[in-house]
């Protein structure tokens, strides 16, 4: 049968077939291997448990902000907001709690809450107005930011004691920020891979106007992207003030453009409809480690961005060079393989 498959041009093995399937995520992840490897020779501290701790404390901030940009881009959108709202969420949240665990709670709702409110907003303009996602949430990030530095110009409020466990603290050996960490990213994986609703967003990103003659509520399925997008936001914005113990009205900004950075580097398309969660955890890991490795080196944070924007580059030449190999993209609103739809 194998001779058979091989004369027929047909790919003798289903697990190469596989492989060539999800080439993208071949990608990220020899990456991702490649560069711990490289870290634990040259850094020493890089192998050591506390530092563990921290490469995954510091990757869940991003990890639940990029989850929230996967659902936009896979629309083919963009929600540059991001950065802000968590900024605005680790003020509010940090200066409700004051120090307390026993306001965690409510502290938690209150986020959710904005950050549903400004994705909601979003979500509203892109898809009711059919405005540009770029330009519509490039004007929340203003107002956004806006209303946070009027709140507070420097750091203010107090983290709770239990909030800060989860960034700092473990469960034996296991890091309880990656145990989040993972759970975040199985559950989003789930629902964009195994509902109704996750196949709609692919559908909606790989050709709208096909996708809502199919019935596809495209309406509500683009505005719940950026809702969602609010929410792990917010949650993010959580995490960054269990992080930082405290709130910033500035701490988002870095997450801005790395939220985006790391959807690419996972390999999903900027214009929708292929890509997906596995791919975006390994970009975050990679940005994550290389950001750590690169401190633990003493390296400023100025060379840091540069060396960080060159990773970036690097890494989209590598996919541009893929998708060459692989044949070109099929016309917007042509029929997707499964292929085009890797993690």
């Amino acid at each position: 049968m194998a001779v058979a498959a091989q004369r027929s041009g047909k790919p003798g093995s289903p697990m190469l077939a596989r492989l060539r399937s999800q080439r993208d995520l071949v990608v990220v992840y020899s990456a991702l291997g490649l560069l711990v490897i490289v870290a634990a020779i040259i850094q020493p501290l890089f192998r050591t448990q506390f530092n563990v701790e921290v490469l995954f404390g510091a990757s869940l901030a991003l990890g639940l902000a990029a989850i929230g940009q996967t659902f936009v881009v896979l629309t083919g959108g963009i929600d540059l907001s991001v950065g802000s709202t968590m900024s605005l969420i680790t003020v509010v949240a940090a200066v409700h709690m004051d120090g307390s665990n026993g306001r965690l709670a409510t502290a938690i709702l209150i986020a959710v809450a904005i950050g549903a409110a400004i994705g909601l907003f979003n979500g509203l303009v892109v898809a009711g107005l059919r405005a540009e996602p770029i330009v519509a949430t490039l004007g929340t990030l203003s107002v956004v930011q806006g209303l946070t530095l009027w709140q507070s110009v420097q750091p203010t409020g107090r983290s709770s004691p239990a909030l800060e466990s989860v960034i700092y603290k473990t469960v034996d050996v296991v890091p309880r920020s990656a145990i989040v960490l993972a759970a975040a990213f199985a559950i989003g994986t789930f629902v964009l891979r195994r509902t109704r609703y996750g196949l709609h967003i692919y559908a909606l990103g790989g050709a709208e106007e096909s996708a809502r003659l199919s019935g596809v509520p495209t309406f509500r399925v683009k505005a719940s992207a950026y809702m969602l997008c609010g929410i792990f936001s917010a949650l993010a914005g959580l995490a960054l003030a269990g992080r930082l113990g405290q709130g910033d009205p500035i701490a988002g900004q870095f997450f801005l453009l790395t939220s985006v950075a790391a959807v690419a580097i996972g390999g999903t398309s900027l214009f929708g409809g292929r890509g997906g969660l596995i791919g975006t955890l390994g970009g975050v890991l990679i940005l994550t480690v290389l950001t750590n490795v690169l401190t633990l080196e003493g390296v400023g944070t100025y060379p840091k961005n540069v060396t960080t924007g060159l990773l970036i580059i690097t890494v989209v030449i590598i996919y541009r060079v893929v998708l060459r190999v692989r044949g070109p993209r099929r016309p917007r609103g042509s029929p997707r393989s499964s292929s085009t739809t890797p993690g």
